[in-house]
């Protein structure tokens, strides 16, 4: 069964980061996929710190590691609503 949505995603680099040069250092993941034949929708936004040197690495890390992290527990069998319990600890040992 395909997800009844469609997911678009897109950042923009904002106005203050153009005038300093900086990059942009948000990040952002999503993908769609069933389990046992119920569909899901998982999505992470990351806000990088804008004085960091290399934040946006962290930030990509960051959102790539939750999308995987929450997909395996998915596929585990844990429930929804309690997956955010264990992904805060689970990102500050993988960081």
């Amino acid at each position: 069964m395909t997800p009844p949505f469609l997911v678009k995603k897109g950042k923009i680099v904002g106005q203050a980061h153009l005038a300093n040069f900086k990059n942009c250092q948000d990040s952002l993941e999503t993908t769609t996929l069933e389990i046992k034949g119920k569909p899901y929708i998982v999505g992470w936004i990351s806000d990088g710190c804008s004085f960091g040197a290399h934040s946006e690495v962290g930030s990509n890390l960051a959102t790539q590691f939750l999308t995987n992290k929450t997909i395996e527990y998915l596929e585990s069998g844990l429930s929804v609503e309690v997956i955010p319990l264990f992904l805060f600890d689970d990102l500050i040992n993988f960081l």
